[in-house]
């Protein structure tokens, strides 16, 4: 019984993890390259792409430290 409920609870904590840090990456991701769109500044898609690969490295970590 405590196995199923601790597999249960670390399959919500990495979905509620992987919604979290995704998005917020992916929104200001997003917010970045329209201004660069506008703005035409590359360095600010390089920008939003690093944000979004850092939300990516921040839940392996989060996944790693469940496990």
């Amino acid at each position: 019984m405590d196995y199923d409920l601790k597999s249960y609870y670390q399959t919500c904590f990495e979905i509620e993890a992987t919604y979290l840090l995704y998005f917020h990456a992916l929104g200001i991701g997003i917010v970045l390259f329209i201004d660069n769109q506008q703005s035409l500044r590359p360095q600010r898609k390089i920008r939003a792409l690093s944000f979004i690969k850092e939300g990516e490295i921040h839940f392996e970590s989060l996944k790693n430290a469940w496990n």
